[in-house]
């Protein structure tokens, strides 16, 4: 057994190549495809959000996955995790809505995916969803309470008959009416 041994660390030796610098070579081609890929490459696992309580977390929205499904998918990854929509309604050719209700046993639509040039740009929570989110990610925030726990938005416009208020960073946006919650957007 001492023979082998001392024949592959003259095999090794032999290579000409020092075993740091493979190492070093393999850790730049890691480092060169993130970089060239950051839309398909998240450095933070992805939450799903009907096992985590994503809010509380402090996730931006894209390390979060609906049922598997995320922001950025295509059309058909969306179908593929989450089966055919109730509801599929196309606009200006090239931006769509996919609507999630019934399928979840969720009376309104509760799950909406926007879409633009057939990529996942928005994911829109209502409260027939509540059923499946967790801890501080369910819809029952009032407008004081995320302003005191989020602080001033980015933004805040008013698509009537609601408000939105929106926080870049972490790619969510609040839906209020009047003074109660009514939803969440989590976007690209």
């Amino acid at each position: 057994m001492a023979k082998s041994k001392k024949k592959s660390v003259a095999q090794k030796k032999s290579s000409g190549i020092p075993m740091y610098a493979i190492g070093i070579g393999i850790a730049v081609i890691a480092a060169i495809l993130v970089l060239l890929a950051p839309n398909s490459v998240s450095l933070n696992p992805e939450f799903e959000i009907t096992k985590s309580d994503v809010i509380a977390s402090n996730l931006n929205a894209k390390d979060m996955t609906f049922f598997g499904a995320k922001l950025g998918d295509t059309r058909d990854s969306v179908i593929k995790n989450l089966g055919k929509p109730d509801y599929a309604k196309a606009y200006s050719g090239y931006v769509e809505n996919l609507e999630y209700s019934t399928k979840f046993d969720m009376a309104d639509v509760g799950l909406l995916f926007h879409l633009e040039n057939g990529i996942v740009t928005s994911i829109v929570v209502k409260q027939p969803f509540n059923k499946y989110l967790q801890g501080d990610t369910m819809i029952d925030w009032t407008k004081d309470e995320m302003l005191q726990r989020f602080g001033s938005a980015d933004s805040a416009e008013v698509q009537y008959p609601f408000k939105i208020y929106t926080y870049n960073d972490r790619g969510i946006k609040f839906i209020i009416d009047r003074k109660e919650q009514n939803g969440w957007v989590f976007f690209l």
